[in-house]
């Protein structure tokens, strides 16, 4: 059994493709699938169900791919260990944020890739749920969510920041200073907002229940630029924290009202999975965001 051949079945588990899987390993097809067969016969179990395509994994497969998964890190880890003790830390980390946190985690990542060029960080957005499940099966490392409105399980979590929600809409009469609008009145709307499978919208849609409203959008999106590129062109209004105004100002013609009755503030942090110790990298993420994180 090669090391080689547990990363093959690592990168499978995390794209369901073969041939992403050995793109993403650097080799052919035929080199990753002989590898995983080569896995297979070392161990005398069938791994995974073969068909044109890939299908799944056997309940063998199942837990060989978890240890695959696990060993894969730890021998990262050891990696990380060796070049950060010779000074010169190198290796990938993999952050899931949620759509919203977005313009926040550039806070954090910025300074961390100054302090260490060598590092490569992938932002990924996801759903608060995706983050979760990506944390459990390991292909998240750490993740920038809510942690104060839904169970964490078994994650440790850092708070980062507090968002405040606004409603960005047009601007009709211009007054001086905009006026802040209940969440009562905001539910008349003519709204574009993000789907329900995304936790900022299960916030909006939970603070209108408690008024007596209903969020009733005319546009669902589940990407933040089609948000914003649809309030750039019409007359619709949509919900949003305000880090995203401080961060890109306001389009042409709209306005930022505070939402009040109730005023409605969330929790935004790190979420990541219980280690001793942690990655090399993830220390050191943690080490030079801590400045920064909210007190």
């Amino acid at each position: 059994m090669l090391l080689k051949h547990l990363r093959y079945l690592s990168a499978l588990a995390q794209t369901h493709h073969f041939s992403r899987a050995a793109e993403q390993c650097g080799v052919s097809q035929p080199t990753l699938s002989a590898g995983i067969k080569q896995l297979e016969l070392s161990l005398g179990v069938q791994i995974v169900r073969r068909r044109r395509n890939f299908v799944g994994f056997t309940p063998e497969g199942e837990i060989v791919t978890r240890w695959a998964q696990r060993t894969s890190l730890d021998v990262d880890g050891l990696l990380q260990e060796l070049s950060d003790s010779r000074g010169a830390l190198s290796g990938h980390l993999k952050i899931g944020v949620v759509p919203s946190a977005l313009v926040l985690v550039t806070r954090f990542t910025v300074p961390f890739c100054r302090a260490y060029p060598e590092v490569t960080v992938e932002v990924l957005s996801r759903t608060s749920n995706e983050i979760l499940r990506g944390l459990a099966t390991l292909t998240l490392d750490i993740g920038l969510s809510y942690i104060d409105n839904e169970p964490l399980g078994d994650f440790k979590a850092v708070a980062a920041a507090t968002e405040r929600y606004i409603l960005v809409t047009p601007n009709e009469d211009k007054p001086a200073k905009p006026r802040p609008i209940t969440w009562r009145e905001a539910a008349t709307h003519r709204l574009c907002l993000l789907p329900p499978d995304m936790q900022n919208r299960r916030i909006i849609d939970h603070t209108f229940a408690r008024v007596g409203g209903r969020a009733q959008p005319q546009i669902v999106t589940n990407s933040m630029v089609h948000l914003w590129s649809v309030m750039q062109s019409g007359p619709w209004s949509t919900i949003m924290p305000h880090s995203l105004i401080e961060a890109f100002g306001l389009p042409a013609g709209y306005e930022a009202r505070p939402l009040i009755e109730p005023e409605v503030t969330h929790k935004v942090g790190f979420v990541f999975p219980e280690a001793d110790p942690h990655p090399a990298i993830m220390r050191a993420f943690l080490k030079t965001s801590t400045p920064l994180l909210e007190a």
